[in-house]
């Protein structure tokens, strides 16, 4: 059965300004590499949208019926529990109304009468598990929630993951120094194509960092500032495809880190980008990365001739969390 986007429900429900806002509104979330999924449960026969990013909630949208009002919309922020909102330093005007559409708690159930928060550096009582409620927001206010979900997006997308014995930290240009160890090795870079010039290598972390359809990570050794490695996931030359790809100092191989992290990377892949599957491309030369795939349950798909050398495509595919 063919599900109807919500850019559809906004265009039959919504008129005039309320349509217009609707539609920016979403037109940002989508340029902001969000997920939108309809409503479960309860929600389940509304025109009510959850929007994710990497896998987290970042706001609800409804249109219309839940006031008796078919001709308007509102917007929820998360319910995460996470307290994005406490101290971060807002302009006075996004805070004003950011403070002004504080959702307090009508004994709905599902929060036990509210909590207290403190919102953008103000304490307030009785608070809903969603924080903020914006119905039918004009023009102005849909450029405040704009900012508010941006800053909900950020935190979604700049968490860390952890292993057991390793931590994955969003890149930064702070970590680019520090990289330098790892672009400029030969040995690393033996399957790789070769050292290329530092500033070529910097220039292509900058663009992945923009991206948003790339995820660099930089691993480093839990509780400790080590560096180990870099890992992206990133659209393959074959561009229906994502890529994950790795690359650890030599004085880290041979201790289980790069099957360790890639573990955790593939979880990531499904739980927080929802793919079916991945790949990783290596040189069939390069043997020892070639056993590590095979080792994660990759298989190996197709070969291709690319960068003077033979390359192995190898596919991780997932179903119910495991591979196939």
């Amino acid at each position: 059965m063919f599900e109807q986007r919500i850019e559809d429900i906004v265009c039959k429900i919504l008129a005039f300004d309320a349509q217009k806002n609707a539609l920016d509104f979403i037109m940002f979330l989508r340029a902001n590499d969000t997920v939108f999924e309809r409503g479960k449960g309860y929600w389940e026969d509304k025109n009510y949208w959850m929007i994710k990013a990497n896998g987290e909630f970042v706001c609800f949208i409804l249109i219309g019926g839940d006031n008796g009002k078919e001709d308007s919309w509102t917007i929820w922020s998360d319910d995460s529990g996470s307290v994005w909102f406490g101290d971060f330093p807002l302009d006075n005007k996004t805070k004003g109304i950011a403070h002004a559409n504080i959702d307090f708690c009508g004994n709905c159930g599902s929060c036990n009468g509210g909590t207290s928060k403190k919102i953008f550096g103000e304490s307030f009582n009785n608070v809903c598990r969603t924080v903020f409620r914006f119905d039918n927001p004009s023009c102005e206010v849909v450029e405040c929630v704009k900012k508010l979900a941006k800053i909900r997006i950020n935190e979604c997308k700049n968490k860390p993951i952890t292993t057991e014995r390793c931590i994955l930290a969003p890149l930064t240009e702070t970590d680019f120094n520090e990289l330098t160890l790892l672009l400029t090795n030969t040995e690393v870079r033996r399957y790789l194509g070769g050292v290329r010039h530092i500033e070529d290598s910097f220039r292509n972390l900058r663009e992945s960092i923009a991206s948003a359809n790339n995820y660099p990570f930089v691993v480093r050794l839990c509780g400790t500032t080590e560096l180990l490695g870099l890992v992206t996931i990133a659209p393959h030359h074959e561009p229906t495809d994502m890529e994950i790809s790795y690359m650890f100092l030599p004085e880290h191989w041979g201790k289980g880190y790069a099957k360790e992290v890639i573990k955790a990377i593939l979880d990531f892949c499904k739980q927080k980008l929802n793919l079916n599957r991945v790949v990783s491309e290596t040189q069939t030369a390069n043997l020892r990365s070639c056993r590590l795939l095979e080792t994660l349950g990759y298989h190996a798909e197709s070969y291709v001739e690319r960068f003077g050398a033979e390359q192995a495509i190898y596919v991780y595919e997932f179903k119910d969390g495991v591979s196939v």
